[in-house]
């Protein structure tokens, strides 16, 4: 076997590998994150603390537009009602991309780095979202379900692609030498 044949051997077993991690990891978090759960149970209000969460950072956003915006819970008034629930949180989105980091070779202080970094982003992401159906719903109520449903989700799918494509060069980056003394 030429050395050319067994890169290309190697280079296609770790791309399985990262294929089988991505879907083993996005599969168990994906499964944790839809299993329906008690709806009084404590992983549920866990999830309601996380949406208000949310609401509270969408309602800095929307701010800018409508001072007059109030968060209750997870949900936002004002000139238009938005409640924030399960889905609403890009979370698949985020599971998706952490899944695809924590698949890919690298050290885990670089995975975790792009990680938390991509999460924050995609985090940043949603909360515009979330302020753009409210400006929607003031300005244009019509176009809510279509920014809803079909623009924002493949938004935030390219995004995840893309912070995931941009973090493969960090985690790919070989380390600096380290002079011997």
């Amino acid at each position: 076997m030429s050395h050319a044949s067994e890169n290309d051997a190697a280079s296609r077993r770790e791309q399985r590998r990262f294929v089988l991690k991505f879907l083993a990891l996005a599969g168990a978090l994906l499964v944790i994150y839809c299993f329906p759960y008690k709806e009084h149970g404590v992983s549920e209000r866990g999830f309601d603390v996380f949406l208000a969460g949310y609401a509270r950072l969408a309602r800095v956003a929307i701010a800018l537009f409508d001072p007059s915006a109030s968060v209750f819970g997870n949900e936002i008034h004002g000139r238009f009602a938005v409640r924030i629930i399960k889905g609403c949180d890009a979370m698949e989105a985020k599971i998706l991309f952490v899944s695809a980091v924590l698949a890919f070779p690298g050290t885990w202080p670089r995975k975790l780095l792009v990680a938390v970094t991509g999460l924050v982003a995609l985090t940043l992401v949603n909360v515009l979202r979330i302020a753009s159906l409210y400006v929607a719903g003031v300005l244009r109520p019509s176009l809510v379900e279509p920014l809803h449903f079909e623009t924002w989700p493949f938004i935030m799918v390219a995004v995840a692609s893309l912070l995931f494509l941009g973090g493969t060069t960090l985690m790919r980056a070989s380390e600096p030498a380290r002079d011997k003394e």
